[in-house]
């Protein structure tokens, strides 16, 4: 059945996934594969006195116990970060050294000292239990408030203090000034938690060596192979790009957490080289919980500057980032470019935004959904709803009362970030409607009758998408009449299967059905950019659009050939390819299987229909809406029950109404 862009068709992936036929990374058969088991730090802070792995060496089974020493000697280098960034006084932030397996000091719970490799998962354990390593406790620095204590010892020395990044942006004067002349000021001190993203799926990974091409393949649950093969290659393995492949199979989540490189990936690589087999790793939920990238963590003082009548004039927000025990891909980036959220989609004329990113003894932060963004979102509608109590508003009128005209529109924000569309105002309205806050008094009373206590919170956001970094698609249409399209996106519960059929079935008038979707393998496509930062469908459909339209301007090429017209007379009609104003018509499907023989092909043209294309970086653009919630607490118990959610999301043009429902909901449940 022939469905359009805007359809809201059923996901095609989804009856592998509930009928257990899908293929995650547990599911990859190897041939005499073996296990691999992580020794981690008990300890917060220590350093490494001897690692004794001859105990573990005589367990049966065990293969080999691989330590940072091992790697280091082979040349394996430090696992990747962004590009630094530039701090206030001018110097680029401490970026020390993070080895796959660490070899003198262990800086937080869970950091991995060795890898012990066994012929099966029960072996491996064992021999993990009988590696034995002599720690000297050190001093850990758990918390922000111990990392910013004048006398407290840095964990990296030659960062001379806990502080990575001292970072600002906006104009601090103009802000001052705001601040100066503001009829009220509200102030308050915000945290926001530790979260770890905890995906269906834990990580893991497949290492395998090649000894007599010298290669290496990494099967790994990712959100893009491409990123992954790019910074192990050239930065860990030290290898060329051509001399490490990158699979990935069906993913079960993300949400960030798998975009990175992580160090078992590196040493269970080098692990497969010295045993000469396959080495398979597959992370446990304790372990996800002490290995996998967390988030969120901050502390921010912040304060809004009102006029008289409760507009907004300035922002000032100085935040105290948590980023862990090393500097991980995106984890200065995160705090930093998230104060791009902090204007929200209010007018406020003046921000200046203060961010340190503080090393402690933890697990690693990196970027986990919205990166950055949901943290000052918060503390931003915070804020309003406080200004609103001080100031005896209603917060949805407060809120009305600042928001950015549509006909400022494309409205540039303080901090230099250009919003381009969007009726932000009828958002608020659609969302109020449909949380019935008409009759939230009502309510109200109701719930105190019975002892309760009922509320509201509100809260509007943008998330800017595409950005940078340009996606490969290639599309081919066969002999029989179907499309494979190969995409450097990677899906990891997200729906591509579809979507991207949806686009190249409505070029062709065709079923989606017809399209197969290749990704997740750096052989099949040459490049791309992965899942991340809401720009998997702008940038990859934009690509699947190119290498489609092509794929057509050929096809109609050769049907005017066969069908003895111009090319310019030929249109396609409900899959078939018909000579304008005439009955003369040839199917798509004898097309396809035309173009593999090389006597039917007009002269200069190349036999079979593929095509490749491109989806460019172009400005972002910002979806955005509202969300209320609903709340009843009882005050004996303090338990909180959602009564009622409502959220109105404008995206823009929808491929399938259905999924993007399906996405709000998921965002919307996690937060």
């Amino acid at each position: 059945m022939a469905a359009d862009v805007g359809d809201s068709i059923l996901r095609r992936e989804d009856p592998r996934f509930l009928n257990g036929t899908g293929c995650y990374l547990d599911d990859v058969p190897i041939a005499r594969g073996c296990a691999g088991v992580f020794v981690r730090s008990p300890h917060a802070h220590a350093e490494i006195m001897d690692i004794e792995t001859s105990d573990a060496l005589e367990v049966p089974g065990v293969l080999a116990v691989v330590t940072g020493a091992d790697l280091t000697a082979a040349g394996i280098g430090s696992m990747p970060s962004m590009q630094p960034l530039e701090g206030l006084d001018g110097r680029l932030q401490a970026s020390p050294p993070h080895l796959p397996l660490t070899t003198d000091r262990v800086r937080y719970v869970g950091d991995p000292v060795a890898l012990v490799v066994a012929e099966n998962q029960n072996a491996a354990r064992e021999g993990a239990e009988a590696v034995w390593v002599a720690y000297d406790s050190l001093e850990p620095c758990a918390s922000l408030s111990d990392a910013l204590e004048p006398d407290r010892a840095p964990i990296w020395p030659e960062a001379g203090s806990n502080v990575c990044l001292d970072w600002a942006t906006g104009d601090e004067a103009a802000t001052k000034a705001a601040f100066e002349t503001a009829a009220q000021v509200v102030e308050l001190e915000l945290g926001s938690n530790r979260v770890v993203p905890s995906p269906m799926e834990p990580r893991g990974c497949i290492g395998r060596y090649d000894e007599g091409h010298g290669t290496y393949t990494l099967h790994v649950s990712s959100q893009g192979p491409h990123r992954v093969r790019e910074q192990l290659a050239r930065d860990v393995l030290k290898v060329p790009m051509d001399a490490l492949r990158v699979i990935t199979p069906d993913v079960g989540g993300g949400f960030g957490t798998k975009v990175f490189v992580y160090s078992e990936y590196a040493a269970v690589l080098w692990a497969a080289r010295r045993v000469g087999r396959p080495v398979k790793w597959v992370s446990e939920r304790a372990e996800a919980m002490m290995s996998d990238a967390h988030s969120r963590e901050q502390t921010s003082r912040a304060a809004l500057a009102l006029d008289a009548d409760g507009k907004f004039l300035g922002l000032r927000v100085d935040t105290d980032a948590n980023i862990g025990a090393y500097v991980s891909a995106f984890s200065t980036y995160v705090p930093t470019s998230g104060t791009s959220a902090l204007t929200g989609l209010y007018h406020i004329p003046a921000v200046y935004a203060r961010v340190r990113c503080l090393f402690t003894n933890t697990v690693p932060l990196d970027a986990y959904r919205g990166a950055g963004k949901p943290e000052a979102n918060f503390i931003t509608e915070r804020l309003v709803d406080e200004a609103a109590r001080q100031l005896n508003i209603s917060p949805l009128d407060l809120r009305r009362r600042n928001l950015i005209p549509e006909s400022a529109l494309p409205y540039t924000s303080a901090l230099g970030f250009t919003i381009d569309s969007g009726r932000f105002e009828d958002s608020l309205n659609m969302a109020a409607d449909a949380a019935k806050l008409v009759s939230l008094n009502r309510r109200q009373k109701d719930a105190r009758a019975r002892g309760k206590r009922r509320g509201i919170g509100i809260s509007g956001y943008f998330e800017n998408t595409a950005g940078a970094e340009e996606e490969l698609a290639r599309l081919r249409l066969n002999s029989e009449g179907k499309f494979q399209l190969h995409i450097g996106t990677q899906s990891n519960g997200q729906g591509h299967e579809t979507t991207f059929a949806q686009i190249v079935a409505q070029k062709f008038c065709t079923d989606p059905g017809d399209v197969r979707l290749v990704q997740g393998d750096t052989e099949t496509i040459s490049r791309g950019f992965g899942t991340i930062g809401s720009r998997s469908l702008v940038l990859g459909g934009a690509a699947t659009a190119s290498a489609a339209g092509r794929v057509l301007v050929k096809a109609q090429r050769l049907a005017g050939h066969l069908l003895e017209a111009a090319e310019a007379d030929i249109e396609l009609e409900q899959g078939r390819f018909v000579v304008r104003g005439t009955d003369l018509s040839i199917s798509l499907a004898e097309v396809a299987k035309a173009a593999h023989d090389p006597a039917q092909l007009p002269s200069g043209m190349k036999s079979g229909l593929e095509e490749e294309g491109v989806g460019l970086p172009v400005p972002s653009t910002y979806p955005n809406g509202f969300h209320i919630c609903e709340v009843e607490v009882d005050p004996d118990t303090g338990r909180v029950e959602i009564v009622r959610y409502t959220t109105v999301t404008d995206v823009g043009n929808i491929i399938n109404p259905m999924i993007v429902k399906g996405q709000v909901h998921g965002g919307t449940a996690q937060g």
